[in-house]
């Protein structure tokens, strides 16, 4: 399903406004992730509601049974950011999957059997936020 490049960027905004951030404000790398992300946005892979949740559909399901299809990031809070403090400063990515793993609610074991795209998509929300 493919979204309008006006629709992606209303949930982009929306995502953004939750976080009182404006697209034009963002630093060069921000919005090199902001980018990757309206693009996801959409290919139909991730969906921001009114409130600033986050859907991810995986274009690879999870589970056992396949039967994991989505993933939603809650809204970050302090002990979420805690999730990161054994990372060095450095490491961006491994910083963003645990951030995105604890926003999920399942922690970053479910981040680290992504594969592909969805990984993609998940580290570059996590860059995104921890840039927030």
């Amino acid at each position: 399903m493919e979204i309008s490049k006006k629709v992606a960027k209303e949930q982009l905004e929306k995502l953004l406004d939750y976080y009182d951030y404006e697209y034009k404000d963002l630093d060069d790398m921000s919005k090199k992730y902001a980018d990757k992300i309206l693009k996801s946005i959409m290919k139909g892979r991730v969906e921001v509601s009114d409130t600033g949740e986050i859907k991810h559909f995986l274009k690879y399901p999870l589970g056992n049974n396949k039967d994991i299809k989505e993933l939603t990031y809650g809204h970050m809070k302090g002990i979420h950011k805690q999730e990161m403090d054994e990372y060095g400063a450095d490491s961006h990515n491994a910083k963003g999957q645990a951030l995105m793993g604890a926003l999920c609610g399942r922690g970053l074991s479910i981040i680290e059997e992504l594969e592909g795209p969805d990984l993609s998509v998940v580290e570059n929300l996590g860059i995104l936020l921890l840039g927030l």
